[in-house]
């Protein structure tokens, strides 16, 4: 039975293929490589930045034969050289592993954002029920000041369901 890769290495896979599929000299692709080395370049220490060398041994940033080439990469003005694009793609392919981490990393932080775009999807949907209504709904209203993100979209579509039902005045409970 074959066996099943951790997300890292797919990951990871999927960033050494688009560093062997790339074309160097166009453009957009000089200006990714710079952002991937200057996202690794956030993990060398200051002082190892200032110096562009490696002296901690961490088993993160560059090794201490690419720290001066990468400095290069993530201080050169303007657009990478084809020849230095070239040199660029093929040590960064090495830090692949790196840049899954980071990604994996990014993209974990960005669920609290799904979370909080369902919160005003829910507050937004019950406002405009109120409005469409006139009447207020204080048990959903102190609902959404306390529920978490996970639980709005679940919040958003019972407030969708309720313009199903026949409109009730909340105080007297009585179809209007």
């Amino acid at each position: 039975m074959p066996r099943v890769k951790s997300p890292l290495n797919v990951k990871r896979d999927e960033i050494r293929a688009w560093f062997s599929s790339c074309d160097p000299k166009q453009t957009q692709v000089k200006d990714a490589l710079k952002r991937a080395a200057k996202l690794i370049w956030q993990y060398q220490t200051s002082q190892e930045q200032d110096s562009a060398t490696t002296t901690d041994h961490n088993g993160v940033g560059y090794n201490k034969y690419d720290a001066d080439f990468a400095h290069r990469i993530t201080h050169w003005n303007g657009t990478l050289p084809d020849k230095l694009a070239l040199g660029a793609r093929t040590m960064l392919r090495k830090y692949a592993k790196q840049l899954a981490k980071i990604k994996i990393g990014r993209d974990a932080m960005r669920k609290p954002t799904q979370a909080c775009r369902s919160l005003i999807r829910a507050k937004t949907a019950l406002k405009s029920l109120q409005t469409e209504r006139g009447i207020v709904y204080p048990e959903l209203t102190s609902a959404l000041r306390r529920i978490s993100g996970a639980a709005c979209n679940d919040l958003a579509n019972l407030i969708g369901q309720l313009r199903a039902f026949p409109e009730r005045n909340a105080n007297t409970n009585r179809t209007v």
